[in-house]
């Protein structure tokens, strides 16, 4: 079991390292934020592919991840990857339209959810997008 490597780099090293030499392996990743677990597990998506393992033992851990209250969610790595891109791509377009939206209007910018993923992850509020940091 491997945890933050549903993955397409890590899928092909995995391949070539230890699954060429008869390890199995399942590679998970947690699709919500660290701080969603604070009220539980109930409900939270986690990520697995089969990279190896034989059906009964990927299918145990399967059972095992719903028994704790997660949801499987059965992904390739190139899935996840495109669904990452695709999700990050859109929060870094939108996110600094919002912010640059609410400083021309004089409003007080107000971040949108970011479930589990505290305050920094979506962006400073206040902060001029278009101002780049001094070095």
């Amino acid at each position: 079991m491997d945890v933050y490597s549903v993955k397409i780099h890590p899928k092909e090293v995995f391949e070539a390292h230890l699954v060429a030499r008869g390890a199995d392996l399942i590679p998970t990743y947690p699709l919500s934020g660290p701080d969603s677990a604070s009220g539980g597990l109930a409900g939270l998506p986690i990520a697995l592919h089969n990279l190896g393992a034989s059906r009964e033992v990927f299918d145990h851990w399967v059972r095992r991840f719903r028994e704790l209250g997660l949801t499987p969610v059965i992904r390739t790595p190139e899935e996840h990857d495109r669904a990452a891109a695709y999700s990050r791509g859109l929060t870094h377009l939108i996110l600094p339209a919002h912010q640059r939206a609410a400083i021309e209007r004089q409003v007080e910018f107000q971040a949108p959810a970011c479930h589990g993923f505290g305050p920094q992850a979506c962006g400073t509020p206040g902060r001029d997008p278009g101002r780049r940091r001094a070095r």
